[in-house]
Formats: structure tokens, C-alpha cells, sequence
């Protein structure tokens, strides 16, 4: 069976993750989530022919998603992280 489609936009990720962690999801299922997210945002990128604004989205969606797996693989925090990013770290 094909997972469904897992479209998330950059603006939803902060309340994504905090309903993820108020749920009381364990960091494997925070890992897997944000990662399906991230493969569905690589796979959107792929079908477009020539820059658009959803694909500056969905780098920036992918590009930030990394730097959150990142911290949850090793507990420390990414090269680049923004603010906003930090502010998620502090959370997981």
C-alpha cells in the first residue's frame, strides 16, 4: 500500500511539530513524520520545471526540516539554524 501524500507548508511545520510533542509523540515518531514530510517536498520539486514560488517553499521547507533532524539525531544544533529553529529545539 502507497503512503499517502504528505503535504505540509513551511508556515504549518511550528504547529506540526508542537501537536506532535503535545501528543506526547516519542522523537522516532517525530523523526519519521518530519522526514515523510521532507521526502514529499524533494518529490514536488523534482516535477517543477522552472522556479516558482511553491518551490522556493518547499526548499526552504526541506532545508529546515534537515536542520530539525539533524538535532534530533545528535542533540545539537544545526549549521544554519535560525531562530525559529532553536525555539523548536527547545520543545524537542
Amino acid at each position: 500500500m502507497e503512503a499517502e501524500a504528505v503535504v505540509v507548508r513551511a508556515s504549518d511545520l511550528d504547529k506540526r511539530v508542537r501537536d506532535l510533542v503535545d501528543g506526547g509523540a516519542s522523537p522516532q515518531e517525530i523523526f519519521n513524520d518530519l522526514d515523510r514530510i521532507a521526502t514529499a517536498a524533494e518529490k514536488r520539486l523534482r516535477l517543477y520545471k522552472q522556479p516558482t514560488p511553491l518551490v522556493y517553499e518547499d526548499q526552504q521547507l526541506r532545508d529546515r526540516i534537515g536542520r530539525i533532524l539533524y538535532y534530533l539525531h545528535h542533540r545539537a544544533p544545526a549549521q544554519g539554524a535560525t531562530d525559529a529553529d532553536v525555539a523548536l529545539y527547545k520543545i524537542l
